[in-house]
């Protein structure tokens, strides 16, 4: 899979320079300046300045489906099984029991991601 030319790679460049919050289920799971981003795999690397100017890699796997609403700031990447198995109904149950043995390793998994552009930055 490769992003390049794609929605998704325009959404991830208009967030360039810009601090955000990534948010997952109400809270903030990380901070900072996106400095740039690659693809790696199935995953989006972002390289941020955080708040006490230190650099760090936040990886992200590719969401299924995106909604970008600029005029407010923000985007949401969806990772919810019932997504992903929208022309395959009959796979939401196999995806949920597979999730349930494997909660613990997987933040992202039937959730929605939430990036917050900071006003005045």
């Amino acid at each position: 899979m490769n992003i390049s030319s794609s929605f998704l790679e325009k959404t991830c460049s208009s967030l360039l320079q810009r601090t955000v919050n990534f948010i997952i289920k109400n809270k903030v799971i990380k901070k900072g300046k996106i400095e740039l981003f690659v693809q790696r795999n199935f995953y989006l690397v972002f390289h941020i300045l955080t708040e006490n100017n230190k650099k760090e890699k936040f990886e992200i796997p590719i969401p299924y489906s995106l909604e970008n609403h600029e005029e407010d700031g923000l985007i949401y990447f969806d990772y919810r099984f019932k997504t992903i198995s929208k022309y395959y109904p009959e796979s939401l149950n196999i995806l949920q029991k597979i999730f349930e043995k494997n909660k613990k390793n997987n933040k992202f998994g039937d959730s929605i991601l939430m990036i917050e552009t900071i006003k005045n930055e």
